[in-house]
């Protein structure tokens, strides 16, 4: 692959804690001063195309203005949802006074975030993640990407993989979104990182073994599964109060749920928290 040098700027152009966005050739950057070294990636949220020009600069994270992705501005790494994606970054050296850039010749808005390959050898337990939402969706990869190794799988009533959901009633509805764009990976996604989709499954299982709950469902349906030390929760509508504990008392916590769909996944001393609404996903 080739590339190419281009001067963007120059270093009077930018105070530190200063970022804007420049053209090299047809592609759009993010060029960014934190104290006195510079950084570029790329110009957009791959979430839904944010000018990260417009949103903020805190230190080293670029915040996007429309639904607050954060991104690491030094090397484009994803920090916090609800993107999936990271941004591209390209190598910067200063010249004297000119801030230059090298741009390869092909160079797409986003990459994939490294993740974990499966070796049930290193690893032979497996996590099953209840729902295919987004939410559902952001814990398997957060899984990947923290490493596990293990198996993955994602169970879902729906006859498809995890799709766009909020978009159905935005610029889907409106004809400004082409259905190919509804699906959050295509389905050789899962295949390469090795998460198995479970289709039209519907679960409904008592928690035995090593956790156990008690739930209470209000008018939507609430569904767990335990599997090598997981219970994955999710309530997909209504009001609930979920209580999770350990078969040795101890308390793993409880959530109370208004309206608002979410989920808990336990394993060990780390628990994660998914909110079904949207791609969040808290370590705690």
């Amino acid at each position: 692959m080739g590339f190419k040098d281009v001067h963007l700027a120059n270093t009077a152009d930018l105070e530190s804690g200063e970022m804007k966005e420049v053209a090299a050739g047809e592609t759009r950057i993010l060029l960014a001063r934190v104290g006195d070294q510079f950084h570029a990636v790329s110009a957009s949220c791959p979430h839904h195309g944010g000018t990260l020009a417009e949103g903020a600069l805190c230190g080293t994270r670029v915040v996007c203005p429309l639904h607050h992705a954060v991104f690491n501005v030094v090397n484009g790494d994803l920090e916090e949802p609800p993107a999936i994606d990271a941004l591209v970054s390209y190598e910067v050296r200063v010249e004297g006074e000119r801030v230059m850039v090298r741009v390869p010749e092909e160079v797409s808005d986003r990459r994939t975030m490294p993740l974990a390959k499966r070796d049930l050898a290193a690893d032979p337990r497996q996590f099953v993640i209840i729902g295919a939402g987004a939410a559902g969706y952001a814990a398997a990869q957060a899984l990947r990407e923290e490493g596990f190794r293990g198996h993955v799988v994602m169970i879902t009533r729906e006859d498809r993989g995890p799709y766009d959901r909020p978009n159905l009633s935005k610029d889907y509805l409106h004809g400004h979104a082409d259905p190919e764009w509804m699906p959050l990976r295509p389905d050789e996604f899962f295949k390469e990182h090795d998460i198995q989709l479970l289709l039209n499954r519907e679960v409904r299982l008592s928690v035995t073994g090593m956790l156990s709950g008690t739930y209470k469902a209000g008018d939507g349906p609430l569904a767990a599964v335990c599997s090598d030390g997981l219970v994955y929760v999710v309530n997909n509508g209504g009001d609930s109060v979920t209580k999770l504990s350990a078969t040795d008392g101890t308390n793993l916590g409880s959530i109370s749920v208004g309206r608002s769909p979410i989920g808990i996944a336990v394993s060990g001393s780390s628990v994660w928290v998914t909110n079904s609404g949207g791609n969040s996903v808290t370590k705690r």
